[in-house]
């Protein structure tokens, strides 16, 4: 079940707390939210079954986000910073990092250029052999 905009309805309390740490709507794939904020970015794996990847359980999108963070992080260490798991305080608030229940694991990068996402590159004709092939080499590392 998702709630308008494609997030998954078990995910809305964590993407209101990281819209309102970002201070912007998400931008989404069919996989992914990204909430771009002035000094930092925070992109969570929707909770979401596909017949080429299983992202239904928190177990599974912890993974998903470490394995993204260690795949890219060497070739782009200024973007990829570290993955952070939202936890629920004593209050009951959602809070970065914590000693609480962990409710989602978020990959915490520097904030990119929303001209610089891929279907913008796309849109603009930028999509050349070199990156097609980088892009193909890291799909394949995955």
């Amino acid at each position: 079940m998702t709630q308008a905009g494609g997030i998954p309805s078990a995910q809305a309390e964590v993407a209101a707390f990281l819209a309102g740490l970002a201070g912007a709507t998400p931008i989404e794939t069919h996989i992914s939210a990204i909430f771009v904020g002035r000094e930092t970015a925070w992109k969570i794996k929707k909770a979401v079954a596909l017949g080429f990847l299983d992202f239904s359980s928190l177990e599974a999108r912890g993974h998903f986000c470490r394995r993204e963070l260690e795949v890219n992080q060497p070739a782009a260490p200024g973007i990829y910073r570290d993955v952070v798991a939202v936890t629920r305080a004593p209050d009951g608030n959602l809070q970065q990092g914590g000693g609480g229940e962990v409710v989602e694991w978020v990959l915490r990068m520097a904030p990119i250029p929303t001209g610089d996402f891929l279907d913008r590159v796309a849109a603009c004709g930028g999509l050349d052999d070199k990156l097609l092939d980088a892009m193909g080499d890291t799909v394949f590392a995955l």
